[in-house]
């Protein structure tokens, strides 16, 4: 029941909880969006608190890369190691904390609409342009862009991100000059680029201009003291959205097992 303790004989109980809190965090609607928009700093420094030296090693690499503001980083990690509290981090860190964060998933961009979405479009360059929009270049302009998920971009997103991350120059669609934009550049994949472009599923040339500054996160099976707490800061965070009044208390027994 919501409020009490999961005990060690209710190792299903707590796999049920975490089910749920991961399928409420993959859903960025409703309350849970809205309160994640409200609390997304502090939720963030919470996740960069470690008691691992790997881990810790990774946070200040980061730091350091931070302050160099015109040199795009990769962060490489599995699912879940924290990749975007990561990102955020370093943009907060860097000379333009004070600037725009805008986070793109590019495995979420349809390829018809790639190029609107990267860099805009005037009025009139399409059927249902009525009128101009900024692309997401464009709306990041000053701050970092953060593209989550490149290794799972398309082939045609490779290719319509190439000069833009080389030069920070791109033409929106139905223009007839380009735009130069001011803006760093942060990527993230949980698979090596190396590897995927000696299967030929990604652009040699895009993967250099990426891949400047690298940061490794370490995974949770290389993290294990930090297991107790990254799990009580989930069950306190999904607890209200789960319809607990009180976050329940995992007993420090079960998550030794």
């Amino acid at each position: 029941m919501p409020g009490t303790r999961v005990a060690p004989s209710s190792a299903e109980s707590l796999r049920r909880f975490m089910s749920l809190a991961k399928t409420a965090y993959t859903i960025p609607v409703g309350r849970l969006a809205m309160r994640a928009a409200d609390q997304t700093r502090p939720r963030a420094s919470i996740l960069l608190e470690s008691r691992s030296p790997k881990f810790r090693r990774a946070l200040a690499l980061l730091e350091k890369f931070a302050k160099h503001e015109r040199v795009n980083v990769l962060l490489v990690g599995d699912s879940g190691t924290g990749k975007s509290a990561f990102a955020r981090h370093l943009h907060d860190r860097s000379p333009r904390a004070g600037q725009v964060f805008h986070q793109v998933v590019l495995s979420a961009i349809s390829d018809g609409l790639t190029s609107s979405d990267l860099f805009g479009h005037v009025q009139g360059a399409f059927t249902d342009a009525h009128a101009p929009r900024a692309g997401r270049f464009a709306s990041a302009s000053g701050g970092t862009l953060f593209l989550d998920e490149i290794g799972k971009a398309s082939a045609v997103v490779q290719h319509s991100l190439l000069d833009a991350v080389e030069r920070r120059e791109f033409t929106p669609v139905g223009a007839d000059r380009s735009v130069r934009v001011d803006v760093r550049i942060v990527a993230a994949t949980n698979v090596e680029l190396r590897d995927l472009v000696d299967e030929g599923t990604f652009l040699p040339d895009l993967r250099q201009r990426l891949d400047v500054f690298t940061v490794r996160l370490p995974t949770l099976r290389e993290r294990r003291e930090d297991i107790h707490d990254l799990v009580e800061h989930l069950v306190d965070w999904h607890a209200p959205e789960l319809g607990y009044r009180r976050p329940p208390r995992i007993d420090p027994d079960l998550m030794g097992r």
